[in-house]
């Protein structure tokens, strides 16, 4: 008995007391997460010093709350190893913040770098998809890859149907670093479909994380720049 039980904590020993489910996954939006923490304040003491109205700041506000939500969700989901229940919870709120962060996005551009009655009605439709995306992940989660890409990338791309009022709006250097972004998000969102991977530790999803990390620091120097 005594020597059963010596071999069992040997065994325990042996085992990490805390593994992660997705350690890059993680750990690249976890970076992510810190990093938008540390810029919330430099863009809204921008925006103090360029007399943003309420209006603006509240954008600012939602912009950054988006995006730190995302951040935040993709991490714990991709750091903890749950039952099938709570994981699949996780997981829901993980996809739906990233509708979230791109209406959240849209947002402060809408109100504060456009006029009203170009930016509103954009804004109008950009949350109404989003809000439809959302309870399409909210019930069907687990669709394929590229589903979620073409809903993903078709709401980016909504500022299309705007594009000569947004370009006139943004200057040259703004719509760059807009077209970038969206671009950035588009092929992390193919790569993603087309479950491209270049190792076995980068598969397409890791892949998929730093595209959106580079897309958010993109339209992060946009608005920062231009409020």
């Amino acid at each position: 008995m005594k020597e059963m039980t010596i071999r069992q904590l040997n065994r325990l020993d042996d085992k990490p007391m805390f593994s992660v489910k997705d350690p890059i996954s993680a750990l690249t939006h976890f970076v992510g997460f810190i990093v938008s923490i540390i810029l919330t304040p430099l863009i809204f003491t921008k925006a103090s010093y360029s007399g943003s109205s309420l209006t603006g700041l509240v954008a600012l506000y939602i912009y950054r709350l988006s995006v730190s939500l995302l951040f935040a969700a993709s991490t714990t989901y991709h750091t903890f190893l749950l039952p099938e229940r709570p994981a699949r919870i996780l997981k829901k709120f993980d996809h739906m913040s990233i509708f979230v962060m791109i209406a959240g996005t849209y947002t402060p551009v809408c109100l504060m770098l456009m006029k009203p009655e170009d930016g509103i009605p954009l804004l109008i439709a950009v949350w109404t998809v989003a809000l439809i995306g959302m309870a399409v992940k909210a019930f069907w989660v687990y669709c394929p890859k590229y589903v979620s890409s073409v809903i993903y990338i078709s709401m980016g791309w909504v500022a299309l149907f705007k594009i000569g009022v947004i370009r006139k709006a943004l200057g040259t250097l703004g719509f760059t670093l807009l077209l970038l972004g969206g671009v950035l998000y588009t092929v992390g969102g193919i790569i993603y479909a087309i479950k491209f991977r270049i190792s076995r530790d980068w598969s397409e999803h890791e892949i998929f994380h730093v595209f959106i990390l580079l897309g958010a620091l993109c339209h992060y120097l946009m608005i920062f720049i231009l409020i």
